[in-house]
């Protein structure tokens, strides 16, 4: 599972996705949890952006099977 988010401050959200995380870990889930620590509750750097679509694409990949048509390395990274 991947899991996005920003600001490593408690805000509610994040409260949330931290219990979330924390339950799927408990129970043997594997957990790839991205954080934007220069972002509030939002993705809008696009470095930041690229960063969690490629791990999303990651977990996709994994457990639905590898990109068809990637045109670099790179792309399917």
């Amino acid at each position: 599972m991947t899991v996005s988010d920003t600001q490593p401050g408690l805000t509610r959200p994040r409260l949330i996705e931290d219990r979330i995380v924390a339950s799927l870990r408990e129970r043997g889930v594997p957990v790839e949890y991205v954080l934007a620590p220069d972002e509030d509750h939002g993705v809008e750097n696009e470095e930041n952006r690229l960063r969690s679509y490629r791990a999303v694409e990651r977990h996709l990949a994994e457990h639905l099977g590898e990109r068809r048509g990637a045109t670099s390395e790179g792309d399917a990274a």
